[in-house]
């Protein structure tokens, strides 16, 4: 049976059109199938001599009929893929297989690459032995590419993640994380490897802060709503602020699958709002009742200790002093001082 199909494709004067008779020829309908077939087909011997292929199959390696027919396949096939190839034909035609696929490459004509995915199966005679090889090539070029051009932006997007000084994590339903970027390490001091897929409780790492997160997650997948609030990290030592943006991820169907957390540490802003409240505070203060000498003009503050209106307002505000003289004071005090000492004074200073 396997000879007989060999004669059949190696026929060089048959017609490769089905005649529209009510009697189809066995031959015509095999050779146009073989011929005709929307992948890649090629019949290799044992020794890997490529007996016949398809017009399809020209098309994908940019040869010639002729060209293929005097090589083989592995002449044309990547260096990287060759072993493989070898390996997995072998298992075939030693009947440790029934059948292989891979993905390879072959050199087009014209030097470029063509990736293919590769079915290989091997025909057998009554004794069942190995006649020849039949593989089955479809070109994968253009999604090979496409996955190439994906992976490469999924590389440059973990790069910019991962380099941000924003913490980024993504949580399921139970709270477990599923994404971590590798800023977590330098605010908190643990991996982002040790966190993927444990939950705080899991980590050893539950507090107020992290009872916050988690209701916030919760309030999230259940109103399938944005929130945000601010969190104070109570794991490290200096305890910082971080403001958190929590984002539901939905599915197709509409539900939410994951939240998607991001948090911008403001420990400098919260800072400045601290020291701008207790400014306020200390300008309510100076807005009440002072304790103030009638003849030095010192004011007493809450401690019982008498210093000068200028020290008092610089301690409990922000505001400098400079010095200067008022007109009165001119007249009254500096004018007949000079005057004492013979220096004449100008109508105006």
């Amino acid at each position: 049976m396997a000879s007989n199909l060999c004669q059949i494709i190696r026929k060089s004067n048959m017609k490769t059109e089905v005649e529209k008779t009510p009697a189809i020829s066995e031959n015509n309908l095999f050779r146009a199938a073989f011929d005709y077939a929307s992948i890649g087909m090629a019949l290799v011997s044992p020794v890997g001599e490529c007996l016949e292929v398809n017009n399809s199959i020209c098309q994908i390696t940019g040869y010639t009929r002729e060209e293929l027919l005097k090589q083989t396949f592995l002449d044309i096939t990547h260096p990287d893929d060759v072993e493989k190839d070898r390996l997995m034909s072998r298992q075939v035609l030693n009947g440790l297989i029934d059948h292989f696929e891979m993905e390879k490459r072959y050199f087009h004509k014209d030097g470029q690459i063509v990736w293919v995915l590769l079915t290989v199966s091997a025909v057998r005679d009554k004794n069942n032995e190995p006649v020849y090889l039949i593989g089955q090539v479809k070109d994968i070029t253009e999604r090979k590419q496409f996955e190439g051009r994906l992976i490469k932006r999924e590389k440059e997007l973990e790069t910019v993640l991962n380099n941000t000084k924003t913490v980024i994590t993504r949580f399921n339903r139970d709270f477990r994380h599923l994404y971590v970027n590798n800023t977590i390490e330098e605010e908190i001091g643990i991996p982002a490897a040790e966190l993927l897929g444990k939950t705080f409780a899991e980590l050893n790492l539950s507090n107020n802060a992290t009872a916050k997160i988690e209701e916030t997650i919760r309030l999230v997948f259940e109103t399938k709503e944005t929130q945000q609030i601010e969190i104070k990290n109570e794991i490290t030592v200096n305890e910082p602020y971080y403001f958190a943006h929590f984002t539901p991820e939905f599915n197709n169907q509409g539900e939410v699958e994951a939240v998607l957390v991001v948090s911008l540490n403001v420990t400098k802003l919260k800072k400045i709002e601290i020291e701008l409240r207790e400014a306020l505070a200390n300008i309510k203060q100076l807005q009440e009742i002072l304790p103030i000498c009638s003849y030095c003009k010192n004011i007493r503050d809450d401690q019982n200790y008498w210093q000068t209106v200028e020290n008092y307002i610089s301690t409990y505000t922000q505001t400098q002093f400079s010095h200067s003289i008022c007109p009165t004071c001119y007249e009254n005090v500096v004018k007949p001082n000079l005057l004492e000492k013979g220096i004449k004074s100008k109508d105006h200073h």
